[in-house]
């Protein structure tokens, strides 16, 4: 089980995850820089997901909806409600959640043995190198290890393994 104090910063971490991802994707289409999404962007972006709009008057249509101030362009206030109230939102909530209610840690565990007759000759014959890179190369992975002191460790036991 879970304690209160243990989900708490996990489900902080996950949300600000998708902010931040969210503004990313903000940065990404407001092509000009100027913090507010133009028609021109707009249309672009309907564009960049396989959704082209009609005319001019579509793309008006669609500022109108996600433009809450009235301004006649879409700012970054106005894309986050609007990111927030669509599929894409709740797609990554319910793949963050999903994520959290998974125990593996990302570790990788040599030991697991494949199921199918294909995926175990593989895991035969490559079980000496995986053991030895294993045991001997920090998985930076995992959260408690994303440090600069392993990131090196792993990077400098990379390069003497090449």
């Amino acid at each position: 089980k879970i304690s209160l104090a243990e989900f708490t910063p996990w489900y902080a971490a996950c949300e600000k995850r998708l902010e931040a991802e969210m503004g990313a994707t903000f940065k990404a289409l407001d092509e000009d820089g100027n913090g507010v999404l133009d028609a021109n962007e707009i249309s672009n972006m309907f564009s960049k997901l396989r959704l082209p709009l009609g005319d001019g008057a579509d793309v008006k249509a669609v500022i109108g909806e996600m433009d809450k101030s009235g301004k006649g362009v879409v700012s970054k206030e106005d894309f986050e409600a609007w990111y927030m109230a669509t599929l894409f939102w709740k797609a990554s909530e319910a793949e963050a959640q999903e994520g959290g209610e998974d125990e593996d840690d990302g570790a990788i565990n040599p030991f697991d043995v494949p199921e199918n007759a294909v995926g175990r000759l593989w895991w035969f014959f490559t079980l000496p190198i995986a053991l030895v890179l294993w045991a001997t190369l920090p998985d930076v992975r995992r959260p408690e290890r994303h440090t600069i002191t392993y990131a090196m460790g792993g990077f400098v036991g990379s390069i003497i393994w090449i």
